[in-house]
C-alpha cells in the first residue's frame, strides 16, 4: 500500500521540510475556520501549533549550513 510519502522533494527541499509546510498551512487554515465559528480556543492551538512547526523549520534551516 502507498504511504503517500512518496513525493520527490524539489528544489534541494527534504520530505520533512514540504510535510512541515503542509501541516503549517492546514493549521493555518483550520485556525481561521474556527476563529470564523467563533472558537477562540480552538484557533488558539492550531495557530500554537503552527508556530512550533514554523520554529523548528528556522532551526533547521539555520544549522543545516554548519558542519
Amino acid at each position: 500500500m502507498p504511504t503517500g510519502n512518496t513525493t520527490t522533494p524539489t528544489a534541494g527541499q527534504s520530505i520533512d521540510a514540504i510535510a512541515r509546510h503542509q501541516h503549517v498551512h492546514n493549521a493555518i487554515s483550520t485556525a481561521q475556520c474556527h476563529l470564523a465559528h467563533g472558537r477562540i480556543n480552538e484557533a488558539t492551538g492550531r495557530i500554537l501549533s503552527a508556530a512550533r512547526h514554523l520554529k523548528q523549520a528556522c532551526t533547521e534551516s539555520t544549522t543545516q549550513g554548519r558542519a
